[in-house]
């Protein structure tokens, strides 16, 4: 009968497997062991397993510095072992199965993963990089212009920094991908994450527009709230899939207490202090012509003959009005 020693991580997946048709299975860091365990920790000559008449296993420790230790990780001699139980040699963790032991289900392969791989592509990752820039630099114009260098300046400087920024949380879920053995995806996350900055940097220069032609209606913080946290759970929903390897209703699950946790810190005080005056100004397109409220940012000089002009043309509309 066939045996094979599985070896465990901290978190419990298998990163190796050793398998044996023998009764007698050495283990230790010498390489004159079956098992060759790579820990300073484990000594040469560590443990040894014997089959047993019964069919279960048999671990003696062989006088080792650092000591076997069971599933509880208490330490033993001498441990009898059946199929799917774990021991320790030191603090590397092993589990004993037979070859008769039932495996698990076949997980297939995530659809939706594959999707969202193939964003990755490097030419749709530096067209995403171009637009993502490109709607950054739109918004430092809308709110500083074109006149003030020193600021363009800073501005271009603050670019790389930005994009460097932008692969840091892609880099974290690689890790972590790679930390339970599974790829890391990079590009489609980092190519996710783009996306999802185009789609909340399209929404910033809509949701003003709205705001002005509604007269600044009160749902329309509802209306921001709803389109953020949406966009939200659907890039923690893909970084999820493509770096976990759990159910998709876990992965919505996770996702959805994420999103409420960070849209809470916004949500709740409006909730409680729904009553309190509205300090937002209230916009009328009547009054204030929309290029005036979205426009550029002018300096002060231009900024007053601009509402000069205003007040002008509102005062000759009212003497047409009145004939």
């Amino acid at each position: 009968m066939a045996v094979v020693i599985e070896l465990l991580n901290r978190q419990g997946n298998v990163v190796a497997l050793h398998k044996f048709t023998q009764p007698q299975v050495s283990l230790g860091r010498s390489y004159d062991n079956d098992v060759i365990v790579a820990d300073p920790y484990v000594s040469p000559h560590h443990a040894e397993l014997t089959l047993q008449d019964d069919g279960r296993w048999l671990l003696r420790d062989l006088a080792s510095d650092n000591g076997s230790f069971d599933a509880k990780e208490q330490r033993s001699d001498v441990l009898t072992l059946s199929s799917g139980d774990s021991f320790f040699l030191a603090e590397q963790q092993f589990r004993i199965v037979d070859s008769s032991q039932a495996v698990a289900k076949t997980l297939p392969l995530d659809k939706a993963a594959a999707r969202l791989n193939r964003l990755g592509h490097p030419l749709q990752l530096i067209c995403w990089f171009v637009l993502v820039f490109c709607f950054d630099l739109a918004e430092h114009w809308f709110h500083n212009g074109a006149e003030d260098d020193l600021r363009w300046q800073q501005k271009l400087i603050q670019l790389p920094l930005y994009g460097l920024g932008l692969t840091i949380w892609p880099v974290l879920l690689m890790l972590w991908a790679r930390f339970n053995h599974r790829h890391g995806y990079f590009r489609a996350q980092l190519a996710l994450l783009l996306l999802v900055v185009l789609a909340n940097n399209g929404w910033q220069l809509l949701e003003p527009w709205l705001r002005f032609n509604l007269n600044g209606a009160s749902w329309l913080f509802w209306l921001d709230q709803a389109v953020v946290a949406i966009l939200l759970f659907g890039l923690l929903l893909g970084n999820f899939t493509l770096a976990l390897q759990q159910s998709k209703t876990r992965r919505m699950v996770l996702s959805a207490c994420l999103v409420l946790l960070f849209s809470g810190q916004s949500l709740v005080p409006r909730l409680w202090q729904d009553d309190s005056p509205r300090l937002a100004p209230v916009y009328d397109e009547t009054l204030l012509p929309l290029s005036y409220y979205i426009g550029p940012t002018h300096s002060n000089e231009q900024a007053i003959e601009h509402s000069k002009d205003l007040f002008k043309q509102a005062s000759e509309q009212r003497q047409d009005e009145v004939k």
